[in-house]
């Protein structure tokens, strides 16, 4: 993990009936690297990001938007999570199972 909060996230989905996600998962599609997300079930083709507050800083959110489309387009779903999320564990956990489920 690449900060604090991404190491919180990772100890939560350790703990969780989840299966184990490949940490700082860089994601290919077209021959070109699109992306490198935070965890990433690469056979289910599905993300989970965390978003602190750098992620409000100018032109990050057009960033985010562009890599976003990106992944989309590459077939890719994303869950992305807030602090506040890691106030309601198992909420956030339902979402990824959602996710993995397709």
């Amino acid at each position: 993990a690449e900060s604090l909060m991404e190491t919180v996230v990772r100890l939560l989905l350790h703990r969780s009936r989840l299966p184990p996600p490949v940490a700082q998962f860089r994601v290919r599609h077209g021959g070109q690297e699109i992306a490198r997300v935070d965890f990433a079930w690469p056979d289910r083709r599905v993300a989970v990001e965390y978003d602190g507050r750098w992620h409000g800083e100018p032109g990050q959110f057009a960033r985010g938007r562009a890599r976003l489309n990106a992944l989309t387009a590459a077939g890719w779903r994303g869950v992305f999570v807030t602090a506040r999320d890691l106030h309601h564990p198992e909420e956030l956990v339902a979402r990824v199972l959602s996710a993995l489920a397709g």
